[in-house]
């Protein structure tokens, strides 16, 4: 009987968590989406997205964390040398900026896409 209770324990822990695990990734990559999308807006709209850019990449450092016990180093290491780059791209050309964001937007969206099916699989 103890057994069981301790098995159904922990079953209930690892649904749990993968629950949450995928809510998490959902909400960040929404959160990641929606400031990409900002600061193309306000890259086209030639303001000034410094701002924003800062806000992106403090969360990217955050999802960073989260991100390494999930997804092979390589990959989270990529899209981190492509927000390093950003802030020196807010006083330069639009286009660039642009560009670079839209691809960042493209990889954390491909990120994302790869952990919400293995985290359903979890479940």
């Amino acid at each position: 009987m103890k057994r069981l209770l301790i098995s159904l324990t922990l079953l209930t822990t690892i649904l749990t968590a993968g629950i949450f695990s995928a809510a998490y990734v959902r909400n960040a990559d929404a959160r990641i989406q929606d400031l990409c999308a900002e600061i193309r807006e306000q890259a086209v709209a030639n303001t000034d997205p410094s701002a924003n850019i800062n806000e992106l990449c403090t969360c990217w450092q955050n999802h960073c964390k989260i991100l390494s016990f999930l997804e092979n180093f390589n990959s989270v290491t990529a899209i981190s040398a492509e927000m390093s780059r950003l802030p020196a791209l807010s006083s330069a050309d639009p286009a660039d900026l642009i560009e670079q964001i839209d691809f960042i937007s493209e990889q954390c969206r491909l990120l994302s896409q790869r952990h919400i099916p293995n985290l359903h699989s979890l479940l």
